[in-house]
């Protein structure tokens, strides 16, 4: 049975994780397993890209709270269904709907009511022929007609379908829900399209095209779970507490406010990984769920509708050099308080691994591990593009990783031929944690505004105070294991090299400093005006930066055989800046200088208060009048 329920009504989607599930289990068992805060709990299980909505039934069959969410309204109603309701519930929705159509009750009312749909063959009013009218032809034949999306027959059956479930009158929200979610599955099979997708249709069937497209639509019961069957993993998750659900939303924007921050235990993410947006591809789904019937644009050539909604996590468009999709998975983390994060990755993904890689790191903030499906049929690593098949990322949220861990993640895979060999990763870490296994014998860490300087204390005594990337220790706790012992001999310094390191750090500061001096002059040079003619727009980037550095140093280099002074043009335009303010600020004075002046005489004649009104208002800086 639970078989049943995992695997049956499923939307075909390409990608979907089907034959994935037995692995993610073992990956969610195997963490379960270790973490002893998981243990003997309810766990809060994620799951922000749906789609079929597999995983989400994986979670709840193994007794988790659910939440569910995807962009697209049908793939929420799929998601749904079969996690947030159990048999008896359905048993109940579906009794009253059997009473008002006055049908005959069999052993289930559910699968009475389907019987009931299934035997429906045309419309009651002509004004519902939407699928009959839009998405059919008129006639057998279909070569050389319009819009052959499905058959006559077919798209009466759903017109009627549709017709009856949105009659508010038999049907409740629960029990309409329940049906749309067998009906968008079914059109799935027996509709006419290229390459699984419904954005557009074949003109011409082939034999096994017509037997696809001919063929029946019946719509199947959905699998639930039982009272029984829930009670038995934890009852629990019958209240209100824990009670599976789903939204429909953008995965960046879903959790933001969620019960002021929810905290859970595992986030999934299984994002879309072409450039396909779902909403174009699957237009069809959405007519149907929402019964809206959008007038359809004939002069099209493939079925669109005017409401999509595009994900940002299907572009490789760039934004400030990174993908928009990249943009959104940062905005999505920043939404997410969960220990850990599941990601799923499949090969030609819109993201590369590296990117994934830099995203996840934080910095160093997370702690990444990327596992491989392992199958005796195929080999789940390669394909033969020599690209992954399917692997997951595991992030542990705030446990810190070195950087060169995270850079070997890549080198594995590169040696592997997983990834590209001039595939490259450098993670942003400001420093590396060389304590996280001595955090209880008090070592503290304070840091100062200025960039990468760092204060570092054993207790409340004073060690050292650094400002370059790698995080170093002077002094340390003689009291350490063994395993301990290893990790800081590994990072620990003598003082020589602290020097060394530090004297290095001043020189590629002040290297980055000549350069951005050489390019500024450079600048200037080319504006080929006065310093005093030049605008703010016009200055250089990172002036106002250098600008004391400007005044103190003389940078000089080579040209034409001679050395010129590289900061002479920056100081002129400095001194420029400064006689521009000063005239400003004189002409200031004497503006104010001359009105009081006249507010003097207007007082001391006292014969136009109109002038002395005014006078006062422009000291006042008001603008009444």
């Amino acid at each position: 049975m639970m078989k049943n329920f995992l695997l049956q009504n499923l939307l075909p989607y390409m990608g979907n994780k089907a034959d994935n599930l037995s692995f993610i289990d073992s990956v969610l068992n195997s963490i379960v397993k270790k973490d002893k805060e998981l243990q003997n709990k309810i766990i809060k299980f994620a799951d922000l890209f749906s789609g079929s909505g597999v995983v989400s039934r994986l979670a709840k069959s193994k007794g988790y709270s659910v939440f569910a969410n995807d962009l697209e309204l049908y793939a929420k109603i799929v998601t749904e269904v079969p996690i947030r309701y159990y048999e008896e519930q359905v048993e109940r929705i579906f009794g009253f709907v059997a009473d008002k159509l006055k049908i005959k009750k069999g052993e289930s009312n559910y699968l009475s009511v389907i019987e009931y749909l299934n035997g429906l063959k045309k419309v009651k009013y002509s004004k519902n022929q939407y699928f009959t009218q839009s998405f059919a032809p008129n006639k057998r034949e279909d070569e050389g007609y319009n819009r052959f999306y499905y058959s006559p027959e077919n798209a009466a059956k759903i017109d009627a379908i549709i017709e009856a479930i949105f009659n508010v009158k038999i049907f409740s929200k629960e029990a309409r829900e329940i049906i749309l979610a067998s009906l968008v599955v079914e059109m799935l099979k027996v509709v006419n399209n290229k390459d699984n997708l419904t954005r557009s249709f074949s003109s011409k069937l082939s034999v096994t095209e017509k037997q696809k497209v001919y063929s029946e639509l019946e719509l199947t019961p959905i699998v639930f779970m039982s009272k029984k069957q829930i009670e038995a993993l934890n009852k629990d998750l019958l209240t209100y507490e824990y009670l599976c659900e789903a939204h429909q939303g953008y995965a960046e924007n879903v959790l933001r406010n969620y019960k002021e921050g929810e905290r859970f235990d595992f986030v999934y993410l299984d994002p879309p990984y072409n450039q396909q947006q779902y909403g174009n591809n699957y237009s069809l789904l959405i007519s149907a769920c929402k019964n809206d019937k959008e007038e359809v644009d004939e002069s099209k050539k493939f079925i669109s509708r005017n409401d999509i909604n595009e994900s940002y996590f299907c572009k490789k468009t760039r934004r400030s050099g990174k993908k928009l999709a990249q943009i959104s998975l940062e905005k999505t983390l920043e939404t997410i308080n969960s220990k850990y994060i599941i990601y799923s990755y499949t090969p030609n993904s819109v993201l590369t691994i590296s990117e994934i890689l830099e995203t996840f790191s934080e910095n160093g903030n997370n702690h990444i591990q990327i596992l491989f499906e392992e199958s005796d049929e195929v080999s789940s690593l390669k394909n033969q593009n020599n690209t992954i098949e399917h692997c997951l990322f595991v992030i542990q949220k705030n446990k810190r990783q070195y950087s060169n861990e995270i850079e070997a993640l890549l080198n594995e895979m590169k040696s592997k031929s997983i990834v590209p060999e001039n595939e490259d990763f450098k993670i942003r870490q400001s420093f590396l944690d060389v304590f996280s296994l001595t955090k209880e014998k008090d070592w503290r860490l304070f840091t100062n505004s200025i960039q990468n300087k760092y204060r570092i204390y054993h207790g409340n005594k004073f060690i050292f105070e650094v400002n370059f990337d790698l995080m170093v220790l002077i002094d340390i706790d003689t009291n350490l294991n063994a395993e301990e012992k290893e990790l800081i001999n590994k990072y620990l310094l003598e003082e020589s090299e602290v020097a060394e390191i530090i004297r290095l750090e001043k020189e590629r500061e002040d290297n980055e400093f000549v350069e951005t001096i050489k390019k500024q002059h450079k600048q200037l040079k080319e504006l080929e005006v006065k310093p005093e003619e030049i605008k703010e727009e016009d200055l250089p980037k990172g002036f106002g930066e250098y600008k004391e550095k400007f005044e103190q140093k003389q940078i000089k280099t080579e040209t034409c055989g001679e050395d010129e002074d590289l900061t002479s043009s920056s100081k002129l335009l400095i001194q420029a800046q400064k006689e521009r303010e000063a005239e400003l600020e004189k002409e200031k004075n004497k503006d104010m200088e001359d009105l009081l002046g006249s507010l003097e005489k207007a007082v001391k004649n006292n014969t136009d208060n109109k002038s002395l009104r005014e006078g006062l208002l422009a000291l006042l800086g008001s603008g009444v009048k």
